[in-house]
């Protein structure tokens, strides 16, 4: 083997176990920021054959026998684009969250990587006297060796001060969205600018050949993940319905059960009103006797019936589950179902709506004082009112897009509002 070939090994395993270390921070980073949904194996493998083929082919074999032509560049240039768009795709495939979130996610781990990354590549190159601090592609010496043991002992560092606080946004509801969206959108414009000014030789047309392919590839992955988003919330869906069920089911043999257990009392009780009435008419011990029987009937009554809000037995399910789950958290719940008629209106589109509400009153009343939550639904003359009264910690937040589909189903109208450590909502759908 010649000397250029080993130096040209030498120098792609290098950039090989550079790549691979700053991949990992970046990863391990985000990790710490966001929820995992999948393992790593498949974010491992796609990282795998980013590095062999965009940093090592691309970067350093193919210019070393060939150059750098045009061919090569716009290669280069369309892989470049492409394995970035699929790196967000993976991202929202290996993590929980919505694609803002997993966007800054993705941000603060690139600059980690860029900051711990490069501060342990430029001490090792100094440490070797190379005259380019920050050269990657270069010969491979065994000094080398010691980078990833640089790498890991600052993360080691900044995991432990950083990571109590970035673990503070997985919880964390962005406020500012519009600002984020617009500082995303202009990193995408600058990063696509400053990649073809360093391919100035490409021509005009290749370049914009280059950028609507990379359209097309965006479009593609869109709808592959829009599908594939659509059937995890249907089969979420069906699997919370099942459980639902089970629940109801449960709910119903409760009552069953209830009822049978207090048939024999309540007969006895009525018995004893009975006899009472005709022995002791105008007798204020018979009035004392009579109130406690009713009290007795009143309190076996409310037994019998506690958990049954609405005739929906789905809805009634999540309502009965829900406040289960808030009694438990110390957190007072009143429902008022009295005036409920959905009319058209899916009641499978009613429990995602209560769902949320509900889930968004346990998380939000879980270290403040325990406020009251409190439901309502009622109709309206063609409209079926929902109000939610909740407390409210600092940082939470009720999204307006959680019900914009079902506002355009049914021609409604949503209104939020913030009072302190209050959050009152309204929500009106037309019931057709």
């Amino acid at each position: 083997m010649s000397r250029e070939m080993m130096d040209l090994v030498g120098s792609s395993l290098r950039m090989l176990m550079i790549a691979s270390i700053n991949m990992a921070v970046s990863v391990f980073t985000i990790n710490i920021i966001l929820e995992k949904r999948k393992g790593f194996l498949g974010i491992g493998m796609f990282l795998t054959g980013k590095t062999l083929i965009q940093i090592i082919l691309l970067n350093n074999i193919l210019p070393y026998f060939y150059g750098g032509t045009k061919w090569l560049q716009i290669l280069n240039l369309l892989c470049s684009w492409t394995f970035a768009i699929l790196l967000y795709v993976m991202y929202c495939y290996t993590f929980q969250g919505e694609f803002l979130k997993i966007a800054v996610a993705a941000w603060i781990g690139e600059m980690t990587t860029t900051f711990l990354g490069y501060f342990s590549l430029a001490v090792i190159n100094l440490i070797e006297g190379r005259k380019d601090i920050w050269a990657v592609a270069d010969k491979f010496l065994p000094m080398d060796l010691l980078i990833p043991i640089v790498d890991m002992a600052l993360l080691v560092v900044f995991s432990h001060f950083a990571g109590p606080i970035l673990r503070k946004l997985r919880d964390y509801q962005f406020r500012h969205r519009k600002v984020l969206w617009t500082l995303f959108v202009t990193c995408v414009v600058l990063a696509t600018l400053s990649t073809l000014s360093s391919y100035r030789e490409i021509s005009f047309s290749a370049g914009i050949s280059m950028i609507c392919c990379n359209i097309v590839i965006l479009l593609a992955v869109y709808i592959v993940v829009r599908y594939q988003r659509n059937l995890r919330q249907k089969h979420e869906f069906f699997e919370i319905q099942h459980k639902l069920m089970e629940m109801h089911y449960e709910v119903v043999q409760k009552q069953i059960y209830q009822m049978e257990s207090s048939q024999k009392t309540i007969d006895a009780q009525m018995h004893e009103i009975g006899k009472i009435e005709e022995e002791m008419k105008g007798c204020a011990e018979a009035r004392r006797k009579i109130s406690a029987y009713l009290a007795g009937l009143q309190q076996s009554y409310e037994s019998l019936c506690a958990g049954m809000y609405c005739d929906d037995w789905m809805l009634d399910a999540v309502l009965y589950t829900q406040s289960e789950l808030l009694k438990r958290q110390g957190i007072n719940f009143d429902c008022s179902m009295q005036d409920y008629e959905r009319g058209s209106i899916a009641e499978a589109d009613l429990v995602k709506i209560f769902l949320a509400l509900l889930d968004f009153a346990i998380g939000a009343n879980q270290k403040q004082q325990k406020d009251k939550v409190q439901l309502k639904a009622a109709s309206v003359r063609n409209q079926l009112i929902i109000e939610f009264v909740s407390g409210c910690e600092r940082g939470y937040r009720l999204s307006r897009r959680i019900f914009s589909p079902y506002i355009e189903r049914y021609q409604g109208t949503v209104e939020i509002k913030r009072e302190a450590h209050k959050l009152r909502f309204m929500l009106a759908l037309q019931k057709g």
